[in-house]
């Protein structure tokens, strides 16, 4: 009796144990009828998918790091499932993308605190996203292209709205710090993996990308290049962590970054991508130019200790011959090559993009202002990488041809909008950490510049996850330091 009064008060005597109890009957329905309707695995990723859409609810970084390490990382994203829409499919990362940025919205009606953040890249970045969907709309009912290519091409400048998820979920200067950290994570275990797949050669693939052997001028080696989706975030921890061992007072040997470097290093020259490795240059040169003089002696000091020990290592690889010596050679000749004058500018790779450029050129010259549409042809199918006509490896071209002058303009705004509010901001950042990302993100972002004339890395849908994600970051760094400065002032 005493048991079924406690009964009795727990189930009309609170008005949240009745609303814990419908949910758990909601929920037990719910379950049901997914057992019943769906086979073991697809229950089990129908679940996991409930699961990772309160954990993004609560913390918003879990969803954009899954997305990140979905698609600019190790992980084969075209064996996932896709989810069928009727007129096309979502990828998982799509639904996760749009579940964030119904967060925001969602926030803003409910939330009277919520601050939507104000940002110089909001314009800019709606109106190419815009532009982008005129260029669509153009491709599909004006030129007739194929409705999948299109939405796909589509979809992938969809995620240059991750700059909004950030600044606007993300503006917690603990939770950026940890945000940043994990990225550094994925880029060493993508490194990682790539110095494994070296170690074991082409016959098993480990990660999606490119992997095969390597040309140079004409010449095979006999060792593996590794181009996988992961590179481009190689390539900015990279520079980031360079920034990390500048600006944090640790000496060369105590700091993480200076293994971390190695690590990344590594996985830098595995690419044999020669555009990684003058933008990484040019970079550095303009690191050298920005940091203050104290900083700029350790730079240098700690640059030629590094150079010191890669000598070291590259003798005792050359004694050891073998695959270790192989790498060596293979590097150097590669890295020789940039500056191998007209024999580079005849090697097959920049001839055939000389004719890309050429067909791209007589379309852009008819449709200067808009473009021929995403993912139009613009180059008969029979040459250069079959049935991707649409493909082009010069970025600014790219997007001439796709969107006209009008979205390339846009295009460079938002650029320069983000590369100049890291300038203006950097020497600003009271926290080394803070100023060390903000300063590689810009860096990096440099180089990229560069990088896409010959790499098209502004339509590339990994490497626009790497730009929308180090320009929310920049822009989040500089709202942090403004509201320290705020609250110190008071």
């Amino acid at each position: 009796m005493k048991n079924l009064n406690k009964v009795k008060e727990y189930l009309f005597g609170n008005q949240t144990n009745i609303l814990h109890l419908l949910v758990l009957a909601l929920l037990s329905i719910f379950a049901g009828n997914l057992i019943l309707s769906y086979d073991l695995i697809e229950v089990i990723i129908i679940l996991a998918g409930l699961c990772l859409a309160i954990v993004t609810f609560l913390k918003p970084q879990i969803g954009l790091l899954t997305i990140i390490a979905i698609i600019s990382s190790i992980i084969f994203e075209e064996a996932l499932p896709l989810i069928p829409i009727g007129i096309g499919s979502f990828h998982i990362t799509d639904i996760i993308l749009l579940f964030l940025l119904c967060m925001i919205l969602f926030k803003l009606i409910t939330d009277k605190n919520f601050p939507l953040v104000k940002t110089s890249i909001d314009l800019p970045l709606s109106l190419f996203y815009f532009t982008a969907m005129l260029s669509a709309f153009i491709s599909i009912f004006y030129y007739k292209t194929d409705f999948n290519i299109v939405m796909r091409l589509f979809r992938h400048l969809t995620y240059y709205l991750i700059y909004f998820v950030i600044t606007n979920l993300i503006q917690d200067k603990k939770e950026v710090k940890i945000f940043i950290k994990l990225l550094f994570t994925i880029a060493i275990i993508v490194a990682i993996v790539m110095i494994i797949q070296a170690l074991v050669g082409e016959t098993v693939q480990l990660m999606p990308g490119r992997v095969e052997a390597l040309r140079t001028l004409e010449k095979e080696y006999s060792v593996t290049r590794i181009l996988p989706p992961g590179q481009d975030w190689i390539y900015a921890s990279f520079i980031t962590a360079i920034c990390m061992v500048i600006f944090t007072n640790k000496s060369l040997i105590e700091s993480i970054y200076f293994y971390i470097l190695i690590i990344l290093g590594i996985g830098l020259l595995l690419t044999y991508n020669r555009n990684y490795w003058a933008a990484i240059l040019i970079s550095l040169g303009t690191f050298t130019i920005l940091i203050p003089k104290r900083n700029k002696k350790r730079f240098l000091s700690s640059f030629l200790l590094i150079v010191i020990l890669a000598l070291i290592v590259t003798s005792v690889f050359f004694v050891f011959g073998g695959k270790p010596k192989e790498f060596i050679v293979s590097v150097s000749d590669r890295a020789v090559s940039l500056f191998a004058g007209k024999k580079i500018f005849k090697s097959s790779s920049l001839e055939w993009r000389k004719i890309e450029n050429e067909y791209a050129m007589q379309h852009i010259s008819k449709n200067p202002f808009f473009g021929i549409g995403l993912g139009n042809n613009y180059r008969p199918e029979n040459i250069w990488q079959d049935g991707t006509a649409f493909y082009i490896h010069n970025g600014y071209l790219w997007i001439m041809l796709n969107m006209g002058l009008t979205g390339l303009l846009i295009y460079l705004w938002l650029y320069f909008c983000f590369l100049i509010d890291a300038f203006k901001y950097w020497k600003k950042i009271k926290d080394d950490f803070l100023k060390s990302a903000i300063i590689g993100f810009m860096l990096s972002g440099i180089g990229i510049l560069f990088t896409s004339f010959v790499n098209p890395m502004f339509m590339k849908w990994y490497s626009i996850v790497v730009i929308a994600t180090m320009m929310g970051l920049s822009e989040a760094i500089i709202k942090i330091n403004k509201k320290e400065i705020v609250a110190l002032n008071e």
